[in-house]
């Protein structure tokens, strides 16, 4: 292939040839003349590619960040699901200018050497502003990008239900569905009753009473996190290095179905009134009369069973909220207060980079819940629950206590991971005068801005999509999971952790604070997915779990990844503590990725006898980075 130099000092050595035959008499001076021309046409060249190199390796850099937060983007939906990583990764390429429908751009996305690597190619063809002189009229600058994923994963459910999904009011200001919103058809572990619900405690209750990250106070010594009366796990902390108090997150995953279709996030259940953890305070069936009407939200019986206390404490509706500990102060300064803020998408899967997301008018989904005061540990009027009660928040407690109240409907552009943060460390405040309020942008921002709040508040979540969509949502845990497993029975069973199959090899690494406070001795199992296949299947599971802290002390292998909840004097050795399992997870794992019902590890609470009211935080995660670029 002949150079750009032999091009150029070609033509200019046939121009100046020409020149020296009609000149024949000046031959000298044509050949000097040549010898400069040629040096210094040499010399516009190089300066002319330089131009053009600059501009290559400006390209070439933009290409590559082009490629990298592609493949970033896509690589959570492996293994197995190219077909919306190759969708998210071909957007985040548009977005950051290449797209895949330009003539010029080729953006080529591909499975890596392993399944849960996504490779993604972007090639970007240029003009060249001097190289067209010179027989070179274009560039093209490829570059790739490998990104490789293990977590973190959705914790808690596959369902567009996260927690217990009681029936809704039955009066027509009542949110809708008053059935379930799963649908006629949900995944074989989605269950309406998991035995737990979401729940989130104020900064001034006790971490010891099972909150691991909400609570700002220690109550007791000898809790784990703690410098003396002071939780240092306060936060939670996204990173090692963070200090923020952001608030729990959880996750509403949306696939590809569920985009431009309208989406109605709804919370149970959301304000804090002080009931007993198990609605022990509630009035009697009988303070009801004899049709059981409440109120315009719940105008039928069915009001004798979500207002009163006649029933077991897992009944249907009872959340057991309660001040949990040595807490007993509710009135301001230290009424509690929930935040909900939902959260777009974020292609760093960070959720403290991802902007408030707008509802279907327009406004920012911010919701806030404030507290009902009973600061005592007394019986409650049955008109509390009546719209027309003494006190003007009677309304409120009417309309949302033991009911669902919609939180935000919002119309997702594109499919991926939605962040809801919750937290309780931001006071009351934006538009509204009860104990509803929205708007309140310091409810998202990074920190909180007050440290007051006490007790316990519980509540469900559900996505509520048009009919048929219902398995195109999810609503899960991430990465923080603080749960109130509130039975009668002494067990309880729910999803725990889903792990694909790119993990195999791996680890998964469980935590679980201030489990075991029951009646009597228990236990915490971890159950492999019923969908997975491979040598997981037996008994017990390959390899062997190992448990330490709490009640397995130092170290401990366990069998049939079985942990123990053991009591010492009548107090759970876990009690204030953190226990943690690792579980691998075999080279040979594979399950049904195909379905978001898959892939699920499940984890099953165990007591001889008795009763369970217990809150308590759990963190799951497959060790290692969760994305990261290897190429």
């Amino acid at each position: 292939m002949t150079s750009p130099r032999g091009l150029l000092t070609g033509a200019l050595e046939r121009r100046i040839a020409r020149l020296a035959d009609s000149r024949s008499d000046e031959g000298g001076y044509v050949t000097i003349l040549l010898a400069i021309l040629v040096a210094s046409g040499f010399l516009m060249a190089c300066l002319a590619i330089s131009v053009d190199t600059s501009r290559w390796y400006d390209e070439m850099n933009r290409v590559q960040k082009a490629a990298d937060a592609a493949a970033l983007a896509g690589v959570p939906y492996l293994p197995f699901d190219l077909t919306n990583a190759t969708a998210l990764a071909k957007e985040v390429a548009k977005r950051n200018g290449y797209d895949d429908a330009s003539p010029d751009v080729v953006v080529k996305v591909e499975i890596g050497d392993l399944q849960s690597q996504l490779k993604v190619t972007i090639s970007s063809r240029i003009d060249n502003t001097f190289g067209g002189f010179i027989g070179i009229s274009d560039t093209t600058v490829a570059r790739t990008a490998t990104a490789d994923y293990k977590g973190p994963a959705p914790m808690g459910s596959p369902c567009n239900t996260f927690g217990n999904e009681p029936n809704g009011g039955t009066a027509g200001s009542s949110p809708t569905p008053t059935g379930t919103a799963q649908g006629t058809s949900p995944f074989p572990n989605c269950s309406r009753t998991p035995t737990f619900w979401g729940v989130l405690e104020g900064p001034e209750t006790g971490k010891v009473q099972g909150d691991r990250y909400s609570t700002r106070n220690c109550e007791s010594s000898g809790v784990d996190g703690c410098t003396g009366t002071v939780n240092d796990e306060y936060g939670p902390k996204l990173s090692a290095t963070s200090s923020t108090a952001f608030g729990y997150t959880f996750v509403v995953k949306v696939q590809p179905a569920a985009v431009n279709t309208n989406i109605n996030l709804q919370v149970y259940d959301p304000i804090m009134l002080n009931v007993g953890q198990s609605c022990e305070l509630l009035p009697g069936a009988s303070s009801f009369g004899s049709t059981g009407n409440a109120n315009s939200w719940v105008t039928n019986a069915d009001a004798k069973n979500r207002y009163s206390k006649d029933g077991s404490s897992t009944s249907t509706y009872c959340t057991g909220d309660s001040y949990a500990g040595n807490g007993s102060r509710a009135n301001p300064p230290h009424a509690m207060t929930t935040s909900f803020v939902l959260r777009q998408q974020a292609d760093s899967l960070d959720p403290t980079a991802a902007p408030v997301q707008n509802d279907t008018g327009g406004s920012p989904c911010i919701k806030q819940y404030g507290s009902y005061v009973n600061p005592s540990n007394t019986a409650i009027s049955a008109n509390v629950f009546k719209s027309t009660g003494g006190s003007t928040y009677n309304a409120d407690v009417a309309r949302m206590f033991h009911n669902w109240v919609s939180l935000c409907t919002f119309r997702p552009t594109r499919s991926g991971d939605y962040y809801l943060q919750v937290r309780t460390n931001v006071s009351l405040g934006g538009s509204g005068a009860g104990l509803e309020r929205s708007g309140n942008m310091a409810a998202a921002a990074l920190q909180g801005n007050t440290t007051s709040g006490e007790g316990s508040n519980a509540f469900s979540l559900r996505a509520v999509t048009q009919s048929g969509r219902e398995k195109d949502v999810a609503v899960a845990g991430y990465e923080h999971m603080p749960i109130f497993i509130n039975a009668d029975t002494a067990t309880a069973n729910f999803n725990l952790i889903r792990v694909l199959p790119g993990a195999a090899g791996q680890s998964i690494s469980f935590s679980y604070f201030d489990a075991g406070d029951a009646a009597g001795t228990g236990s915490v199992k971890v159950l492999p997915p019923t969908d997975a296949t491979g040598s997981i299947t037996s008994t017990p599971f390959p390899g062997n779990c190992k448990a330490s802290g709490g009640s397995a002390g130092s170290g401990a292998t366990l069998s049939n990844c079985s942990a123990p909840l053991t009591q010492s004097g009548g107090v759970s050795r876990n009690n204030g503590k953190t226990e943690t399992i690792i579980i691998p997870i075999p080279s040979d794992y594979t399950c049904n990725v195909n379905s978001f019902g898959g892939c699920w590890y499940r984890v099953q609470v165990s007591f001889a006898s008795g009763s369970v009211h217990d809150v308590t935080t759990w963190d799951a995660t497959i060790i290692g980075d969760p994305v990261r670029l290897i190429k």
